[in-house]
C-alpha cells in the first residue's frame, strides 16, 4: 500500500473517530501536492475553511474523486464506521441535504459563492475586528446567521455590536454590496415598545437626514429603512473603530487615571477630540444639540475618524425643549430648573469629558475646582476651558468653537 494512501485512511479513521464523538470538529481536505487525504482540526483551519464547516461541508466534492481514483479495493485499512461516514457524507453532498439546516434551501453552488464572498472580506473582517481590539480568532463561522430573500442568501449577520436604548445594533455584511453596515433594529419586548423602537430609529434617520443636508460632516451616516431577516430596521454607516469610550473608561468601566496614560497616547486622543468637537461646533451654529454627549456615543471609523452617533435625543434649539435626558453623569446642572434647551448642555457634556481625561474623576458636587486632581492639571489654558465648559451657568459657559484652539494646541 503506497505511503499516500495509508496516510490518508489514517486521516478518514481519525476524521471519523472525532467526527463522532464532536461533529464538525474538522474537516477533511486533499492535498493537491501529496495527492493524499488530510485531517484538520478546527482550530487550525484558515478562516474561509471555518466557514465551509460551519455550512456543513465536511467532506469536499474532491474526496469522492480521489475515492474513486485510488479505487475501492485500496482502502482496505478503513474501518467500517470511517466507510458509513464517509458514504454518507459525499451522499449529502449530491443531495444538498447538510444545506437544508436554515429556514430554506441553499444550493451548493451557492455555498462557493458564499464563501468566495467572505473570502474576499477576510481581510476587512480582520482589520474591522483588530480597530476594535476584538480577537479574530474568536469569530467564529457559527455566530453568523444567513439572511435569505427568496430562497436567495442576500446578507450575513456576523455578530451583534452592542444593545442600548430601544434598539439593538447587529453587524451585517451585503453579500452584493460586499460592504459592512450596522442594523439597528427594535428590542423584541413588546409589541407596543417594539412599535416605539420603530419610531424612535426613523427618528434617527430623520434626523441623520437633516443634518447631512445642512452640510453638517462627522456624524454617523443612516442609510436605507429596510426589512431584514423579518426586522424592520435602519442601515448605518459601520464604525470599526468602535467607540471612543475604551479611552475613558478601563473594562470594568471605571474611569482610567491619567498618570497611567503615555504622554503619545493623550495627545492621540485630544485629536480625536478636536476633530469631533468641530463637528458639535457645526451642529451648534446650525442650532442642534445633542443632548447626550458622552464617550459612548462618539464613533471612529476604521481610518479612526470620529462620529457623532446615537441621534435619538437631538433637537433643535428653537423647539425649546425642556425634558430632562441624556447620561446622568453628563446632564448640565440646569436640566433639573426645567429650562428650554440650548447648545450649552452640550457644553458642559463636554467639560465633564475632559475633566474626566485629566484627572479620572467626575465633577464634585462642590464644583469644578473642588474635584480632585483639578488643581493638579499642569496646563493653564486647558484648566481654564474644562472651568468654562463646567460653569452653572449656561449663559457664561464656554462654546465649543472656545474650546477648538486649546484641543488643536494639545494635539499637536
Amino acid at each position: 500500500m503506497t505511503d499516500n494512501i495509508s496516510n490518508s485512511i489514517s486521516a478518514i479513521n481519525k476524521w471519523a473517530q472525532i467526527e463522532k464523538e464532536k461533529p464538525h470538529s474538522g474537516i477533511l481536505r486533499l492535498d493537491k501536492k501529496t495527492n493524499q487525504i488530510q485531517f484538520v482540526t478546527y482550530a487550525d483551519l484558515k478562516f474561509i475553511d471555518k466557514v465551509k464547516l460551519f455550512f456543513g461541508i465536511g467532506v469536499t466534492k474532491n474526496l469522492k474523486a480521489i475515492v474513486d481514483s485510488f479505487g475501492r479495493d485500496n482502502w482496505q485499512g478503513l474501518e467500517r464506521k470511517s466507510i458509513t461516514l464517509l458514504d454518507s457524507k459525499i451522499n449529502d453532498w449530491n443531495n444538498h441535504k447538510f444545506l437544508n439546516i436554515f429556514r430554506g434551501t441553499v444550493r451548493a453552488e451557492e455555498i462557493h459563492t458564499i464563501a468566495a464572498g467572505l473570502e474576499d472580506i477576510d481581510a476587512r473582517i480582520n482589520t474591522a475586528f483588530t480597530n476594535q481590539g476584538l480577537d479574530k480568532s474568536k469569530l467564529k463561522p457559527d455566530n453568523f446567521k444567513l439572511v435569505f430573500e427568496n430562497k436567495t442568501v442576500t446578507h450575513i449577520k456576523v455578530k451583534k455590536l452592542g444593545e442600548g436604548g430601544q434598539k439593538i445594533v447587529t453587524l451585517l455584511y451585503d453579500i452584493s454590496k460586499k460592504l459592512f453596515e450596522a442594523l439597528a433594529t427594535p428590542l423584541p419586548y413588546t409589541e407596543k415598545l417594539r412599535a416605539e423602537g420603530i419610531q424612535t430609529i426613523k427618528e434617527e434617520r430623520a434626523i441623520s437626514e437633516k443634518l447631512k443636508k445642512e452640510g453638517i460632516k462627522g456624524v454617523v451616516e443612516y442609510h436605507e429603512i429596510k426589512t431584514i431577516d423579518g426586522e424592520v430596521g435602519v442601515l448605518i454607516e459601520f464604525c470599526a473603530g468602535g467607540d471612543m469610550g475604551k479611552f475613558w473608561f478601563d473594562k470594568d468601566d471605571n474611569l482610567i487615571k491619567p498618570n497611567t496614560r503615555p504622554a503619545k497616547e493623550l495627545k492621540e486622543i485630544y485629536k480625536k477630540v478636536h476633530s469631533f468637537v468641530s463637528t458639535l461646533d457645526q451642529m451648534h451654529k446650525k442650532g442642534y444639540i445633542h443632548r447626550d454627549i458622552k464617550p459612548d456615543n462618539i464613533f471612529l471609523t476604521g481610518k479612526g475618524q470620529t462620529r457623532i452617533g446615537d441621534l435619538g435625543m437631538v433637537v433643535h434649539e428653537k423647539e425649546k425643549r425642556e425634558e430632562q435626558c441624556g447620561t446622568t453623569m453628563y446632564m448640565a446642572p440646569e436640566l433639573n430648573r426645567k429650562i428650554p434647551a440650548t447648545t450649552a448642555l452640550d457644553c458642559w457634556s463636554l467639560g465633564v469629558m475632559l475633566l474626566q481625561l485629566e484627572t479620572g474623576h467626575n465633577v464634585s458636587r462642590d464644583g469644578v475646582d473642588k474635584t480632585e486632581g483639578f488643581n493638579n492639571i499642569k496646563d493653564k489654558g486647558l484648566k481654564n476651558l474644562i472651568s468654562g465648559l463646567l460653569n452653572k451657568d449656561p449663559q457664561k459657559r464656554l462654546t465649543a468653537a472656545d474650546a477648538l484652539p486649546v484641543l488643536k494646541r494639545l494635539s499637536q
